[in-house]
């Protein structure tokens, strides 16, 4: 187990270097397609040698081949017996926020049980409706979606859901905006997203 740790805390390490060298020299977004892909490929390869046993993934269905990566957050409480997933046109409510990758941040966090939403006040945010670390259900307002008028990652992944689930979810760019840009989201960007199934308005 040290030794997995090792190596990937050796891989990181090294991805990071050279990808926050090229950013303090040319800017925030320099060799982002680059450094966005480098970073779903060094979580696709933590999947695949079995590193982190609370990383998933499931594979998209209208993509087939490619995968969105995710960790639980939290389990849902509801009673097994009472527990539903929303369907490809159901309508939902969620909290969430999304995140943008910073190597540098994301290298400050421990290897081991690491959970990018921990690093939410120094990670890029383009998008949500909670600003602390938890959604406060007193305070914060959830936002509906229809579950079919997401970028086909989301789409995917709020599928295999349960209302009262909280995931934080890893979509690549090719599941995502792809190579467009789109509001504060530059194109090849990797959407990372802190998310909850709150409720199912409408099955």
């Amino acid at each position: 187990m040290k030794i997995k740790h090792l190596l990937l805390t050796v891989f990181v390490l090294g991805f990071i270097a050279t990808s926050c060298s090229e950013s303090k020299e040319d800017g925030v977004y320099a060799n982002w397609r680059e450094r966005n892909e480098n970073f779903v490929d060094s979580i696709a390869n933590v999947y695949d040698s079995k590193q982190d046993p609370t990383l998933k993934r499931v594979e998209d269905t209208r993509n087939r081949g490619f995968y969105v990566y995710y960790k639980v957050i939290k389990e849902s409480t509801l009673p097994v017996e009472e527990r539903i997933k929303p369907f490809l046109t159901s309508i939902v409510n969620v909290y969430y926020r999304g995140l943008l990758i910073d190597e540098e941040v994301i290298g400050k966090l421990p290897v081991e049980n690491r959970y990018l939403y921990k690093a939410y006040k120094n990670l890029p945010k383009f998008d949500g409706n909670f600003d602390n670390e938890d959604p406060d259900v007193d305070i914060d307002q959830v936002t509906e979606f229809t579950v079919n008028g997401l970028v086909s990652g989301f789409t995917e992944v709020l599928q295999h859901m349960n209302v009262g689930d909280r995931w934080e979810i890893y979509i690549p760019s090719r599941l995502g905006y792809g190579n467009n840009n789109n509001g504060a989201i530059p194109g090849y960007s990797t959407l990372i997203f802190d998310v909850t199934l709150q409720e199912i308005v409408k099955q």
